[in-house]
């Protein structure tokens, strides 16, 4: 049996990219200025890293997804809901509206212009909702699947303020969908932390 002993750089350089990401967060920043490395590989790992399972995550203003990687990691997803060029009511109560997911990634972005890097990483990604969501969705997820009468693979589920399961579905085109994944922080267990 061969033992292999590793310095620092070895082991770190064989962590996952999200192991790498977690362990760079320090209480200034959620990413070194000059660690363009890792911050370049994690935006490529959240917009390709194949999907292990999906779940719906309950809670908040906007219909969003729990995924599970093939490695482990996590992230959280934005799924796109209305055009680019939606407007809203000028009367329409303002909490109702519909939150944009490219808003997200869009928050990352000036956030690492104007260099506070507090905004975890978010990137674009398209899903098919078929392959990517419903093949590895839990019970309770791939249950609100449904083919819309236009035949685009649609599913529901529920958050907690201002949005209406029935008058909200998620559609795909017909199962092409756009989304923001975003980078999930340490668990508290690991990384101690006040919300």
């Amino acid at each position: 049996m061969v033992f292999v002993k590793y310095g620092v750089k070895q082991r770190e350089k064989h962590r996952k990219v999200w192991q790498r990401f977690h362990r760079a967060i320090n209480r200034y920043e959620m990413y070194s200025y000059n660690n363009t490395e890792l911050f370049n590989n994690y935006l490529n790992y959240l917009g390709t890293t194949p999907i292990l399972r999906a779940r719906a995550k309950s809670g908040g203003t906007q219909v969003k997804l729990f995924l599970v990687f093939a490695d482990g990691g996590e992230a959280l997803v934005k799924p796109w809901r209305v055009p680019r060029d939606y407007e809203t009511v000028p009367d329409h109560y303002y909490f109702a509206d519909i939150e944009r997911h490219n808003a997200e990634i869009s928050a990352f972005h000036l956030d690492r212009i104007l260099d506070f890097r507090r905004v975890p990483p978010n990137a674009g990604r398209i899903f098919n909702l078929s392959r990517d969501i419903y093949d590895r969705a839990d019970s309770s997820l791939s249950r609100e699947f449904y083919r819309s009468p236009a035949n685009n693979l649609c599913f529901m589920t529920d958050c907690d303020q201002h949005c209406d399961i029935a008058e909200t579905p998620v559609c795909g085109n017909p199962d092409q969908i756009e989304g923001s994944v975003a980078a999930f922080l340490p668990p508290e267990t690991s990384a101690k932390r006040s919300s």
